[in-house]
């Protein structure tokens, strides 16, 4: 069983602007705690010292991308508003361990740990999953067989960098270039 308080962080304004919203993606959370069947409770704050003691920080801050934009056209507006935050972060959660969502991904986690001062292995970036499941959604459409039978791994950054594992790729237990 999975325990956890959760403390929510977010800046006052955001929570003044659109506190339904807010608090929905919270309750969204104490749901899934519901389901998960522990945590015991969650907190919404704009205090940054209450981060203070956390064991992990999933770090989603960071403005989203446009239809208009690609990821590296984020580096100049997000690199303001990560660089800041890590460095408070860093202060109030030293000992804490962060995976970064923020895009583009490779800088935000690298412009996170010069901020924050941690160790290397205390920061990671969580991307792939979107890639994955292309790479398992179009595996499915090309053998046949449901999605929920077929494994694979794909790494590396979001774009040129990104490496489809076809050798970890599985189908129905059978590797991939059997089918």
């Amino acid at each position: 069983t999975i325990t956890a308080d959760i403390v929510a962080y977010d800046i006052p304004q955001a929570l003044e602007q659109v506190p339904g919203l807010q608090r929905g993606a919270y309750a969204e959370i104490v749901d899934a705690i519901g389901i998960l069947g522990g945590g015991d409770s969650i907190e919404l704050t704009s205090d940054a010292k209450e981060l203070a003691g956390c064991d992990v920080i999933i770090f989603t801050a960071g403005r989203p991308r446009t239809a208009d934009m690609d990821r590296i056209d984020l580096v100049s507006v997000n690199v303001k508003i990560v660089g800041p935050l890590c460095e408070t972060l860093g202060q109030v959660a030293p000992e804490a361990f962060m995976i970064m969502v923020t895009n583009p991904l490779d800088i935000m986690v690298e412009l996170a740990h010069r901020k924050l001062g941690f160790a290397d292995n205390m920061i990671v970036g969580q991307a792939g999953v979107l890639d994955t499941g292309r790479l398992r959604y179009q595996a499915s459409a090309h053998t046949g067989v449901p999605c929920s039978q077929i494994s694979a791994l794909v790494l590396g950054g979001h774009g040129p960098t990104m490496v489809p594992c076809f050798s970890q790729c599985q189908v129905a237990h059978k590797p991939l270039t059997e089918w």
